[in-house]
């Protein structure tokens, strides 16, 4: 990837910025305030369900952008780790102990 100068934070990076151009055209087709046309010449509608995808494609480059300025944080802190465990003590008959989780 060095040799061919290809860093792949600057590819996503640009392609987020051509998916948001994409995004503004969307909105502007929706709203009404753009008017494309087919090759046919006909009005393009707006299709809300490929705005969703693109609006999905956009939060997934957020994600991975996101790896590169800050360090993952864990989804579940282990409260338990940092405690000293104490053994767990059973008296079957008196006579008998069974010790479970002795150090």
């Amino acid at each position: 990837m060095h040799t061919r100068q290809y860093d792949p934070v600057d590819a996503l990076i640009d392609l987020y910025e051509r998916l948001v151009d994409e995004d503004r055209l969307m909105c502007a087709i929706r709203d009404g305030s753009v008017v494309q046309l087919t090759e046919a010449g006909t009005k393009q509608r707006y299709s809300s369900m490929a705005h969703a995808a693109l609006f999905a494609q956009i939060q997934k480059i957020h994600s991975d952008l996101l790896r590169y300025g800050y360090a993952r944080v864990p989804e579940r802190i282990d409260d338990n780790e940092d405690r000293q465990r104490s053994p767990f003590i059973i008296e079957l008959d008196g006579s008998e102990v069974q010790v479970i989780n002795e150090d």
